[in-house]
């Protein structure tokens, strides 16, 4: 039986930048706190924490001075960084390049756009740490969406800027930009006001969809690597079951069961961008004993 990590799994590039940096951190002694779970696997963050990093919360970060605090990918809001200067705390900013790109996107669209009071919507999870990030950048009202339907409480008469977030699932917001252009083109011409959609979303988190497709149609059975919170590893996962009624989500190699593989010619390992690819290998690797066992 062949067994098959997915050349596209493993981090993405922000969240490999993030830890990698972290890591550097730590080798260089002495107390690093991060803000917030550095990503959503929780066996990488006790590996993590294991070379001595402590994850704190906002309420706890308040309170902190003269310290070291790395900012995950994610990104934060200017409140967090305004803290920090006041603390004198030492910001180790591994802000993704993509979500630091449209943080300052939303920002200059609300100051060209101020006078004319335009209405800035983000596609996304309200309570995901990024979009926290994102909807901190402008004082004024930004309203969080995660479906077509939810563009009914736009009033389309006034200027409206759409973004997503850079992990959002990406054929839910072409429902979402296509709803956008159909309610605003029900609007007299004169009565409208103008509708600018950006498609915000990561590229390198589109070729991970197309890719996945074919991936999971190449093998018998899959097997996805997340963890249970991990969106990213839901909206995958859904893929997987999509093109392949033979797959599974584990969180690591304890949870596999052998008799997913009986019969099976060939097993596909994938996982979320938040996945290690060294827990990829310790499931694959799991997957081979367990044929092997099977065989003799």
């Amino acid at each position: 039986m062949q067994v098959t990590i997915d050349h596209s799994a493993g981090f993405c590039k922000g969240v490999e930048h993030s830890v990698r940096i972290a890591e550097d951190e730590l080798e260089r002694g002495g107390t690093l706190f991060c803000l917030g779970e550095i990503i959503h696997n929780r066996q990488e963050v006790s590996r993590l924490s294991e070379k001595g990093l402590q994850i704190i919360d906002h309420d706890a970060f308040s309170r902190l001075k003269d310290v070291r605090v790395l900012i995950r990918a994610h990104g934060e809001p200017p409140e967090t960084y305004r803290i920090a200067r006041e603390n004198n705390i030492t910001l180790i900013d591994t802000t993704c390049r993509i979500v630091r790109t449209l943080q300052q996107r939303i920002r200059e669209d609300d100051a060209e756009a101020l006078p004319q009071g335009v209405q800035m919507v983000i596609a996304g999870k309200k309570d995901h740490p990024e979009v926290r990030g994102l909807r901190g950048q402008i004082p004024g009202t930004v309203r969080i969406i995660s479906t077509a339907e939810e563009l009914a409480g736009i009033d389309f008469r006034k200027p409206v800027c759409i973004y997503a977030q850079t992990t959002f699932n990406a054929s839910r917001f072409e429902s979402i930009k296509t709803q956008a252009v159909e309610l605003s083109n029900a609007i007299p011409e004169g009565e409208r006001g103008p509708l600018i959609i950006r498609n915000t979303i990561c590229g390198e988190v589109r070729r991970r969809e197309k890719t996945l497709a074919g991936f999971c149609r190449g093998h018998a059975v899959i097997v996805f690597v997340s963890d249970p919170t991990s969106s990213n590893g839901k909206f995958l996962f859904s893929i997987c079951k999509t093109n392949n009624a033979s797959s599974y989500f584990v969180t690591g190699p304890g949870e596999l069961e052998a008799e997913w593989f009986t019969g099976a010619d060939s097993a596909g390992v994938t996982g979320a961008t938040s996945t290690p690819l060294w827990l990829l290998q310790k499931v694959a690797e799991k997957i081979t004993r367990i044929v092997s066992s099977q065989q003799e």
